[in-house]
């Protein structure tokens, strides 16, 4: 009987738009931040990642090992603009990133992209959509 060796290298290839693979943070208050660090061995890519609180708010961290920044890289969600700051932010492998949130909303910061772009956070509440009665209107 052949030996249950186990060739998924599901561990290793990150597809990178994969929801939440590489981090999610907890529910981020006023004056949270949240912390990751980018694996020393990740080649260079772009990470997408979103609020999950807020899908339209995207961004991304790319990784280069020439270009990048090697120390802590500090991105804001600031209140009035309801993006990140900077939206994108060039680092090395090995460097931390971390998100700080300033606006009084909870944030969760997730890896990938937002879930079904669609054009509304609420897609699956479409059928619930009742029947109107049509009523016309005379002058």
């Amino acid at each position: 009987s052949h030996s249950s060796h186990d060739t998924s290298h599901s561990s290793h290839n990150i597809g990178k738009e994969g929801h939440a693979e590489l981090f999610e943070s907890d529910s981020l208050l006023q004056g949270d931040t949240f912390e990751y660090v980018i694996p020393t061995d990740m080649k260079d890519m772009t990470i997408t990642y979103h609020d999950h609180m807020r899908h339209s708010l995207v961004g991304s961290i790319v990784v280069s090992r020439h270009h990048g920044e090697e120390n802590l890289t500090l991105i804001r969600i600031s209140e009035g603009h309801r993006t990140f700051e900077p939206t994108e932010v060039v680092v090395k492998p090995g460097a931390v990133v971390r998100w700080e949130n300033s606006t009084d909303e909870k944030v969760r910061i997730t890896s990938g992209n937002p879930p079904s772009n669609g054009h509304n956070d609420h897609s699956n509440h479409g059928n619930d959509e009742k029947t109107l009665i049509t009523l016309e209107v005379h002058p």
